[in-house]
């Protein structure tokens, strides 16, 4: 997200939708500076129960280290934002469009680039919003754990 301002992760976010009718969108590293975020796609919506998730996680920690902070199915339940809704079907980024080759040198010119305060007023304002439609692990509100995460995630600097 670092390098994109919000029109070219919605032009991104819309081409993906326009393929994947479920499309939803979860944190990949919470980082102010440097935020990450996933787009997962499917024909349908996707049903995953926490065992087998905790089990592909553990082949997966077997055969290659992956991110500290995906190592259980909490975690990865965790980082769901919500569902992608397509919101400009008519304008995507394509091979005939290239459109966020062309409109990013110029977030970037803007300062606009989703970071700092950029991202929280994005977050706030769009991420924040987004239907919640996908498979979650709800987290009780007296986890510490929970609550240390969604503290990096406001806690968004310059």
């Amino acid at each position: 997200m670092y390098q994109l301002g919000p029109r070219e992760l919605e032009l991104i976010a819309d081409s993906f939708a326009a393929v994947f009718p479920d499309t939803s969108l979860r944190w990949g590293h919470l980082d102010a500076r440097r935020p990450v975020v996933a787009l997962i796609g499917s024909d349908v919506p996707p049903a995953a129960a926490a065992g087998s998730v905790e089990e592909r996680l553990r082949r997966l920690w077997e055969s290659v280290p992956v991110d500290d902070e995906m190592r259980t199915a909490r975690d990865v339940f965790g980082r769901y934002l919500g569902h992608w809704p397509p919101r400009r079907p008519d304008r995507l980024n394509t091979d005939e469009h290239p459109r966020v080759e062309f409109s990013t040198p110029v977030s970037h010119r803007d300062h606009t680039l989703l970071s700092g305060d950029a991202l929280r007023r994005y977050y706030d304002d769009v991420l924040a919003r987004l239907p919640d439609r996908g498979p979650r692990l709800s987290l009780p509100p007296d986890d510490a754990e929970a609550r240390r995460a969604m503290h990096r995630l406001l806690q968004l600097s310059q």
